[in-house]
């Protein structure tokens, strides 16, 4: 997240876009797309990123996202 913080001033990739506070999870994500967020002026997901630790990434991690997003146009997905 703090990554973020710096980047998204400095590139033009990131320019009018906003940053969504980092929200604390107990358990899958239900309101958001994944744990890092940007977001257009007009409130489109823009890019998104999934930090798992631990936990190895399988097909059914894949599907859950793929379900999530299949219906919303995110320009790149981490």
């Amino acid at each position: 997240m703090a990554i973020y913080k710096i980047l998204l001033p400095k590139f033009e990739r990131y320019k009018n876009k906003k940053l969504v506070i980092l929200q604390v999870y107990t358990s899958s994500d239900k309101h958001g797309f994944g744990d890092i967020e940007i977001y257009t002026t007009d409130n489109q997901p823009f890019e998104i990123v999934e930090i798992k630790h631990n936990i190895p990434i399988d097909k059914y991690l894949i599907f859950d996202i793929a379900k999530k997003i299949q219906h919303i146009k995110i320009d790149r997905i981490l």
